[in-house]
Order: C-alpha cells, then sequence, then structure tokens
C-alpha cells in the first residue's frame, strides 16, 4: 500500500488467517500409514491393512480439506471371511474351486 497524496491510503488493509491443518489421522487396529505428506489442506494419508487383514470400511487414502478435516472415514481392516472346504456327497465330484473367500465359487 501507499501514502496517497490525498492523506489516505491506497488498496485494501491486509487480512490475516490462521492456516488451516488437519488434526492427526486416526489409526485403528491392524492398520498403518504408509505414506502421509502433512497435516495441511491438500495433504495426503495412505493406509495399509496389516498382513493377513483386509479392508472391511473405510479409505486407504484420504486428504486433509479446507474446513480442516480428512476426507472419508479411517479404515478398518478385519479378517477376511471364508468358508470350510466344501462337502462332497457320494456319487459327487467337485470339478472347480476359486477358493474359500467370499465371491469364490464351487462347481
Amino acid at each position: 500500500r501507499e501514502c496517497l497524496d490525498d492523506g489516505t491510503w491506497s488498496g485494501e488493509a491486509p487480512t490475516c488467517a490462521v492456516p488451516v491443518s488437519c488434526p492427526n489421522p486416526t489409526v485403528k487396529p491392524n492398520t498403518a500409514i504408509v505414506a502421509l505428506t502433512g497435516n495441511s489442506v491438500g495433504d495426503i494419508v495412505e493406509y495399509t491393512c496389516d498382513d493377513t487383514f483386509v479392508l472391511s470400511s473405510g479409505d486407504l487414502r484420504r486428504e486433509c480439506l479446507d474446513d480442516g478435516t480428512w476426507s472419508g472415514e479411517a479404515p478398518t481392516c478385519a479378517v477376511p471371511v471364508s468358508c470350510p472346504n466344501p462337502t462332497v456327497k457320494p456319487n459327487t465330484a467337485i470339478v472347480a474351486v476359486t477358493g474359500n473367500r467370499v465371491g469364490d465359487t464351487v462347481e
């Protein structure tokens, strides 16, 4: 800004604001943070599930938003659901099995 010959200042007075930041990201059991760029707006946190656990809810990648919160939900990792080995009745045979986890099939 400049002092003008009419005794006023040019332009508008600056406004200062406190920078927005997010709290440290939540880490639930059986999860770990694999990348964290910081806690400022636009920064990213990435999670992974511990060995033998799978994502059951939440998000593995979250972003610090301009309202000071993390996008999405902290991930929850759980032991994968599985079925016992299929039984074979007399005079039948298993032709193909893709596995014993949710979504796998047996013929």
